[in-house]
């Protein structure tokens, strides 16, 4: 088991445990637990719904770290490349670094090395993908 796993193994099995209470108190709610049309893993439904709440992804080594738009943040045991190839189908997310892919619903402004999203926070717009942002 990977660090990261354990790591939200143990900070998460309350939540598996509220949702498995949830879920059997109110069978007529089944779908509405994690069982959602999206192509990604359903181990990460426990940290989101809709991946529509993602702010934006940012690449740590092996790991991704999700920023929410609530503020939260989740460190996930999957390369970036592997959720670029998960979002593929999605057009609201574009890969704009390396180390980033950006929710093209949150951008407030395009400059020209950067993107400014509505929280505030600038991300870097990596030189080979600046032709990619000014089609957003």
């Amino acid at each position: 088991m990977r660090v990261c796993e354990l790591y939200c193994l143990q900070k998460y099995s309350h939540q598996f445990k509220n949702l498995w209470i949830f879920k059997h108190r109110n069978p007529k709610n089944h779908n509405y637990t994690m069982e959602l049309e999206k192509p990604f893993p359903q181990n990460l439904h426990r940290f989101f719904e809709d991946v529509d709440e993602v702010a934006y992804f940012e690449a740590n080594v092996n790991y991704t770290l999700i920023h929410l738009k609530n503020g939260k943040k989740h460190l996930i045991s999957y390369t970036l490349k592997r959720f670029e190839e998960m979002l593929s189908h999605n057009h609201n997310f574009t890969r704009i670094h390396r180390s980033f892919i950006v929710n093209n619903g949150l951008i407030k402004k395009k400059g020209i090395d950067n993107v400014l999203l509505k929280s505030g926070l600038r991300l870097p717009v990596s030189r080979r993908r600046r032709v990619v942002k000014r089609n957003l």
